[in-house]
């Protein structure tokens, strides 16, 4: 069994700290052979907010994740192709995925779904094989 990692990783630029503890955690996972990790790469946004009281228009700059969806996507699909693996667990909630999804389990495959409320599309729920909400209930033993 292996778990791919999918992530883009922080600029060390925008916030220093941050990117050293990731890339502790990536240098983690690195150390597992069990562990993959795939990376998407970060773009910035600029966008303007006007105040609904007084109707200053302020810029908001947004860090945006590219690639990371597309590259969970292609090793969903190749890998089955493939025949790497019989269960996927995809723990992920965009409705993007349901094609892809499909798509493997037109090769015989298992989808497992496990997700948090708030960021889930219900869709996706019709179309996998098994839905596991991760909620503090389900992850109270992960905490000390």
């Amino acid at each position: 069994m292996k778990v791919h990692y999918y992530e883009a990783p922080l600029l060390e630029n925008v916030n220093p700290r941050s990117f050293a503890t990731q890339q502790t955690f990536f240098a983690s996972l690195r150390q597992n052979p069990f562990w993959g990790i795939r990376l998407g790469r970060r773009v910035q946004r600029d966008r303007e907010v006007t105040c609904s009281e007084c109707g200053k228009v302020s810029k908001n700059i947004t860090w945006e994740q590219k690639g990371v969806d597309t590259l969970l996507v292609l090793d969903l699909v190749t890998l089955a192709i493939r025949n790497v693996y019989d269960t996927a667990i995809l723990v992920a909630g965009d409705q993007d995925y349901i094609e892809p999804v499909l798509q493997v389990k037109m090769l015989g495959k298992f989808v497992e779904n496990a997700f948090t409320l708030n960021a889930w599309a219900p869709a996706l729920r019709n179309v996998v094989d098994n839905s596991i909400v991760l909620d503090d209930r389900f992850l109270s033993d992960c905490w000390e």
